[in-house]
């Protein structure tokens, strides 16, 4: 049986389009240089299942409680 010991991390996606990019490349970079957290490449267009342009965001579990509610509330930053 899996126990939340068990979880090793997590990953999210910042979606956005030509009218959110700016925004996106603030979130970006505050997460990359501010906050120390893994952030993969800006990527323009769909790229595998994801519809949009966007980036993935690497959350190690000690990271979690920092990063998801500061995703929440900056957003639109």
């Amino acid at each position: 049986m899996t126990s939340v010991a068990d979880i090793r991390g997590f990953h999210a996606h910042v979606y956005f389009d030509p009218t959110t990019r700016g925004t996106a490349e603030r979130i970006h970079e505050t997460l990359a240089r501010q906050l120390g957290i893994n952030v993969g490449a800006l990527h323009e267009r769909p790229v595998g299942p994801h519809a949009k342009g966007m980036f993935q965001v690497t959350i190690e579990p000690q990271q979690f409680a920092k990063v998801v509610p500061w995703l929440m509330v900056n957003r639109s930053a």
